[in-house]
């Protein structure tokens, strides 16, 4: 007598690209360093003797880097979304910024 056996296949999930993940490790390591110099911070206001002013010069370009990543990454999504879709009735944004205000009271 033989039992059979059903193996249950999980439907695959779709690779994540290479930008995305490494934007997300990006957030998620500046959020990490941001929450480890805040405790720093809290738990120095118990001890007297640490000095901790480089830390405060650690998180602003840590962000700045994170919003450059960012740009980048909506950058690079519209342009792959220009060449997947076509320009289809978008016209260049400077022309676009020209506002008409006539016949505005």
């Amino acid at each position: 007598m033989k039992q059979t056996v059903t193996v249950r296949v999980l439907p695959k999930k779709p690779k994540q690209e290479f930008t995305k993940k490494m934007y997300m490790y990006n957030v998620r390591f500046a959020v990490a360093i941001t929450i480890v110099v805040i405790l720093l911070m809290i738990m120095s206001a118990f001890v007297d003797h640490i000095d901790l002013t480089p830390c405060a010069y650690i998180i602003p370009p840590m962000w700045i880097e994170v919003g450059v990543f960012s740009g980048f990454y909506v950058w690079k999504a519209k342009n792959e979304n220009i060449s997947k879709y076509g320009n289809n009735g978008v016209t260049e944004t400077s022309q676009n910024n020209n506002l008409d205000l006539e016949g505005r009271g």
